[in-house]
This record gives structure tokens, C-alpha cells and sequence, in this order.
């Protein structure tokens, strides 16, 4: 990643910690949020055929996503 991506992965991390932690929000609606407003923005930006490949590629990735390590973000 490069170090403006690494600063709005950092920044987009706390925001979600606050809507966790403040707000209330449960990790799961946090989550579900954010996938919707990543598709819709992959779906606005690539063609049709860009968007199946990403989708197809994020299935396939699915084994190799981590668990945060961060116990505040739960499902409430």
C-alpha cells in the first residue's frame, strides 16, 4: 500500500472504532455499510466486466481475509 492508502486505511479504521464505540453501531451493520458502499462504488467506476472480475477476485480471496485484531468491534 502506498502511504496515503495506508493514512485512509488508518483514518477509515477509527472512524469505525468511533461508530463502534461512541455510536453504538455493531460491527456487523459497520460492515455491512461499508461492502454496500464499496460495490456501489466499484459498480459506478469499472466497466461491466472489470466489476464481474473484482467480485469473482473478492470470492476467491475470501480464505485469505484476516480477523482484526481488535476485540471493539463486535457483533452486538
Amino acid at each position: 500500500m502506498t502511504d496515503s492508502t495506508e493514512q485512509l486505511y488508518s483514518e477509515l479504521m477509527e472512524f469505525v472504532a468511533e461508530k463502534t464505540i461512541t455510536d453504538g453501531h455493531s460491527g456487523l451493520e459497520i460492515a455491512a455499510v461499508l461492502a454496500a458502499q464499496a460495490l456501489t462504488i466499484y459498480k459506478t467506476i469499472l466497466s461491466e466486466s472489470e466489476f464481474n472480475e473484482i467480485m469473482l477476485e473478492i470470492y476467491n480471496s475470501r480464505d485469505r481475509i484476516r480477523k482484526l485484531d481488535v476485540p471493539d468491534i463486535t457483533i452486538q
